[in-house]
């Protein structure tokens, strides 16, 4: 199914995308047809029925045979086509549909705003942004609708108006948890960090366990130092939303920072053989291989980390960076150095590609290069340079673990040298 009930997207709860003002479509529509349309309007009564029921098969076939009668007015229709959407099982799929909506009631909001949706999932941003602000101006107590915009706009790179979005969204629904966590999302990544604390607390008041507004603050409290809270929080998130692997290897992450290798690595191995995106993977495996690197656990841990980094793409960000640091485990036995190779066959390409364009707006080549080959260099001897490059990322405030890292670093090779102590 497209779209289930309160789920369109793995953390918008709470508002419904459907509810009554859908429900009231369907009755206006119903009363607005003639009696010789009536079985066509019966079917879609039982489409909606079988939705409801979570039988999206049997939706999306009552539906189909609804809108084989060509009689139907277009508002009914345009219902039809909803609903039919919601029941097909990929965005893709049920974009002609939401699309057959749209043309056939342009003035009704909730079209506008589910293509919307639909654009954003398959992401044609700009085609989003123009769906979703029809649907604003269409109805503009429609929370849902800003929500998704501010989404969008984000995606866009336009977070100051993304901001102004998400205002909108806590003044129509102030107690909707999701709204203050979007809110609090955005003045994170603005740089104003007491605003974001304030706000995801209020998101977490109102829902408790909301594991990605936890997520969201342990990442906070990680840029300002403080490790311990960092981990309650993404500890809570994990207990609260044990099945996505992406907060298990957050936790690790922090249980880095805190100088716990062993906890990161067992986080980080579990998540590891649970994510599915090839690049958060690739990013986890650097993590991972830090605490390897760190507590000196090559020969242990090598096999496990090596069967998480495929032998296909080498040059796509950020594998370059990964083939370095598993080159560097592979020192630690003579025929893994012999399959791998040396580090040094890898750097020149993670040198090369951390200098070309960043390929998305959420990636910043110059702050991750900065940490991982700064950490690199730490951890192999070469602390001058290493601490040279931690400094590049720590200079580039972004929302990203690589700048979290890089600071934390920083501070513990400062505190290391106050003491006269060697790495």
């Amino acid at each position: 199914m497209v779209v289930r009930k309160g789920t369109a997207a793995r953390c918008a709860r709470g508002v419904p995308l459907k509810g009554k003002v859908f429900l009231l479509a369907l009755a206006v529509a119903m009363a607005a047809v003639a009696p010789a349309q009536a079985d066509g309007v019966q079917d879609l009564e039982r489409c909606r029925q079988a939705y409801e029921a979570d039988a999206p098969d049997v939706a999306k076939g009552l539906c189909s045979r609804a809108l084989k009668d060509e009689s139907l007015p277009p508002a009914t229709r345009a219902v039809g086509h909803l609903l039919r959407a919601w029941s097909t099982r990929g965005y893709l799929a049920a974009l002609p549909d939401f699309e057959a909506a749209v043309r056939l009631a342009p003035d009704f909001s909730i079209a506008h705003r589910e293509l919307g949706v639909a654009y954003y999932r398959l992401n044609r941003h700009d085609d989003a942004l123009r769906a979703l602000t029809a649907a604003t101006k269409l109805e503009p107590r429609d929370t849902s609708s800003w929500y998704w915009r501010a989404r969008v706009l984000v995606l866009l790179g336009r977070t100051t108006e993304a901001l102004r979005d998400a205002e909108r969204v806590v003044q129509l629904s102030p107690k909707w948890s999701e709204g203050w966590f979007l809110k609090g999302e955005l003045q994170a990544n603005l740089g104003r960090l007491d605003l974001a604390f304030d706000d995801l607390g209020r998101s977490l008041k109102l829902q408790p366990t909301h594991a990605y507004a936890l997520a969201r603050r342990s990442l906070l409290l990680a840029e300002v130092g403080d490790f311990k809270a960092a981990w309650t929080d993404a500890d809570a998130a994990v207990r609260h939303s044990p099945q996505d692997a992406s907060l298990l290897l957050d936790r690790g992450r922090i249980a880095l920072l805190q100088g716990k290798d062993a906890a990161a690595i067992a986080d980080m191995t579990d998540a590891l053989s649970r994510l599915e995106d090839r690049r958060l993977k690739l990013y986890g495996a650097l993590w991972m291989m830090i605490a390897v690197l760190r507590s000196g656990t090559e020969l242990h841990h090598q096999p496990n980390v090596r069967a998480f980094i495929d032998d296909g793409n080498k040059t796509e960000w950020p594998a370059p960076l990964a083939w370095v640091y598993l080159a560097a485990l592979s020192r630690a036995k003579a025929d893994w150095k012999e399959t791998v190779g040396d580090p040094a066959k890898y750097l020149g390409s993670a040198q090369q590609a951390a200098t070309e364009p960043n390929q998305s707006r959420t990636e910043d080549r110059k702050c991750e290069s900065g940490f991982f080959l700064g950490m690199y260099y730490v951890l192999t001897g070469d602390a001058v340079r290493g601490e040279d490059l931690l400094r590049q990322a720590a200079s580039r405030r972004v929302n990203s673990w690589s700048y979290i890292g890089a600071k934390a670093e920083l501070a513990r090779l400062g505190q290391r040298q106050a003491g006269g102590k060697v790495r």
